[in-house]
């Protein structure tokens, strides 16, 4: 089941027990979701927009359309505007960090109120996020790929980071592989 089966599936059910925290952060999420959908879409119709025109001009100066390539185009850029589950996934994790930036902002102002619904906001976001790689288990990858590299100094974070990071995505949180890294390297 896709995320968005999964969202959609856990409104419902959110709507039905009358869960209003819930109900409101699933239906954030599509919208962040959707947002992310449309800002793909328009970014390919930016990319391909010349193929549909013809680069001739009619008697007032607008630009002729062909009709064929651009109804093609459409379905085309239909098709590649959805999110893969990466995408959908990157989505999620760029709202739950979001929520934690909150959380730090509203404990340094000292708004309690804010920062238990943003904690509990964060809960349900953590649920739909595969399970978070542990510290341990960070560490044991990125002294894997030190190795690998024959990383030895801090300089060498950039290439143990290109090689770890894409092994790590949606493992663990960035910041946590980054503090590793640098430590295994000073240490």
């Amino acid at each position: 089941m896709s995320l968005k089966d999964q969202l959609q599936a856990d409104l419902k059910t959110a709507m039905l027990s009358k869960q209003e925290q819930r109900r409101d952060v699933i239906r954030f999420t599509q919208a962040a979701l959707k947002n992310a959908e449309l800002a793909k879409q328009q970014k390919l119709v930016k990319e391909r927009s010349h193929l549909w025109q013809t680069g001739q001009v009619d008697a007032e100066g607008n630009r002729i359309i062909n009709e064929a390539e651009l109804e093609k185009q459409r379905a085309e850029i239909d098709q590649l505007a959805r999110l893969t589950d990466e995408e959908q996934l990157a989505v999620l994790t760029t709202e739950v960090k979001r929520r934690r930036e909150t959380i730090a902002d509203a404990e340094n102002a000292g708004r309690s109120e804010l920062l238990k619904q943003e904690q509990a906001e964060l809960e349900i976001l953590l649920d739909y996020l595969p399970k978070q790689l542990s510290r341990e288990a960070v560490m044991a990858a990125a002294q894997k790929v030190v190795a690998e590299v024959g990383a030895k100094s801090p300089q060498d974070t950039g290439k143990v980071m290109s090689k770890l990071m894409p092994q790590l995505k949606g493992k663990a949180d960035g910041k946590l592989i980054s503090e590793v890294v640098k430590e295994l390297l000073v240490g």
